[in-house]
């Protein structure tokens, strides 16, 4: 981590937070969202379980009977939220 922060501070002339940075294996990190897979003959991009668990936790929060609010614009706001990772990769399920 020295060596990458010393380089990108005195090359590049950026000021490296070393409280968010971190160095580590592709598979170990997630980058705006997604990951790579452990495999060195067909690596994948997908998405990062923990963007799979904050998407899940937002259509709850939508689709809460306690918030009052018509189907019609529950279905707009889903709609929204699913348009943003529709042609994300990663795991699906079939069915």
């Amino acid at each position: 981590m020295e060596s990458v922060s010393r380089f990108i501070e005195k090359k590049l002339r950026l000021e490296v937070n070393r409280e968010k940075s971190a160095v580590g294996r592709p598979w170990e990190r997630k980058y705006l969202g997604f990951c790579l897979t452990n495999s060195r003959k067909n690596p994948k991009i997908r998405i990062h379980w923990k963007t799979i668990k904050r998407f899940k936790q937002r259509v709850r929060e939508i689709t809460a009977r306690r918030r009052g609010r018509s189907l019609s614009q529950v279905i707009n706001e889903l709609n929204l939220n699913v348009a943003k990772v529709e042609n994300a990769p990663g795991p699906r399920r079939q069915g």
